[in-house]
């Protein structure tokens, strides 16, 4: 009986010792979860925009000044909003018609100014559903998703009938 005892008590504290071992999910666990819920990805590109930028020398006099000016207005952190020092992916997935469907998976490092930089510079329409915040852009056939881990933008999938009505009205589709 005291074997049978041992037993169960040291079955107990293996459970316990595997449960509590158990990792939380780091970003890339969950982005690859992302990732997968796009339909038939077939090109995933994992890059940390901040390393491209300091390795390229795009900002130390690499290319032309206006063309550096110009630049700087979307890679600028206190502009943007973007957390540049992250990890991101690009995605193409299967769409519809042939065409690819694309995305963005990054994070917002400063809500506000991203907030300011959609509704100001991109004149997007935006709002919120089931706490994801959101813009559109109808007419530029993209959407932004983004909570306080990560963002997603995508291309507003169209397909041929679409096209041929002048496309339009699938943002919210996109965003659901």
């Amino acid at each position: 009986m005291k074997t049978f005892g041992k037993i169960i008590a040291l079955s107990a504290l293996c459970i316990l010792i595997v449960s509590s071992c158990g990792a939380k999910k780091t970003r890339e666990d969950k982005a690859a979860a992302i990732i997968g819920k796009i339909d038939s990805p077939f090109m995933v590109l994992n890059v940390t925009p901040q390393n491209l930028m300091d390795k390229s020398g795009v900002m130390d006099g690499v290319l032309p000044f206006t063309y550096e000016m110009i630049l700087e207005f979307f890679i600028d952190e206190t502009v943007t909003g973007i957390d540049y020092a992250v990890k991101s992916q690009l995605v193409v997935g299967s769409g519809s018609s042939g065409i690819p469907n694309f995305y963005g998976i990054f994070k917002v490092k400063d809500d506000k100014l991203f907030k300011d930089l959609l509704d100001k510079e991109a004149n997007a329409e935006l709002g919120e559903k089931d706490g994801f915040q959101y813009a559109i852009k109808e007419n530029e056939n993209y959407c932004v998703t983004w909570n306080e881990e990560f963002a997603i933008i995508s291309n507003i999938p169209i397909d041929f009938a679409a096209m041929l009505k002048g496309g339009g009205g699938q943002g919210m589709n996109t965003v659901n």
